[in-house]
């Protein structure tokens, strides 16, 4: 399956329009373009490696909205209990290969979300790159300082910052469901944080990652 859509996305004032489409041959940069850390671009074609923003992007949604489904977030142990890592790495290369993202034939959650994990571990690049922004979000989380949190998101090249609130809206509905799924915020702060933020250490990431969840209403608003 190939997926193509267009949207509407928003970062501060500034409206934004692309179309995802897998075979076309534009590669729009969207992004901070003060920011010093490699762009994303939304364009490019199929089979790039992960450095290809539209790729990143592109996966993170589809595997959230799988995720995110009723019956996807009462599994237990989501994100915690290990999917079959052969199976995993072969739908990574696929994906890689193809740039197409198919779940309808898979009925283990388990693989979407070791997937997910999977592909943000081998990224060469951080989310939040190394430098002011990945110390002042650090310390922001270490001070629960809101203020900081969100300066320091809106720095972010724009698809860094879209995928990253992806991401995080899917754990707050993941959190949300605990008592059937077993996963409260420190449970996937361990387990997830050291792959998103591998910037940090991995007590460091587990905290960044339960502070964003907790407090995503505000550090990700669009105001």
């Amino acid at each position: 399956m190939v997926f193509q859509s267009s949207s509407l996305l928003f970062h501060g004032n500034i409206m934004y329009f692309y179309f995802l489409d897998l075979d076309a041959d534009s590669e729009p940069v969207i992004g901070n373009k003060s920011s010093t850390a490699p762009q994303l671009r939304l364009g490019g074609a199929p089979g790039e490696r992960s450095e290809d923003g539209r790729l990143l992007h592109l996966l993170t949604k589809q595997c959230c909205t799988y995720l995110t489904q009723r019956s996807v977030l009462d599994e237990e142990g989501l994100f915690r209990v290990p999917g079959n890592q052969t199976k995993i790495k072969q739908m990574r290369q696929q994906f890689l290969a193809s740039g197409r993202c198919d779940f309808s034939n898979v009925h283990d959650p388990h693989l979407v979300a070791g997937l997910l994990k999977l592909h943000f571990r081998e990224l060469k690049f951080a989310l939040v790159p190394h430098g002011d922004s990945s110390k002042d979000l650090l310390d922001a989380a270490k001070t629960k300082n809101l203020g900081m949190a969100k300066r320091c998101l809106a720095k972010l090249p724009f698809t860094y910052s879209e995928v990253l609130r992806d991401l995080i809206s899917m754990f707050v509905k993941l959190a949300a469901n605990r008592e059937r799924n077993l996963m409260t915020l420190g449970a996937i702060g361990r387990s997830c944080g050291p792959s998103i933020f591998h910037s940090y250490g991995v007590q460091d990431a587990g905290m960044v990652l339960t502070f964003l969840i907790e407090n995503s209403e505000r550090v990700f608003s669009r105001s």
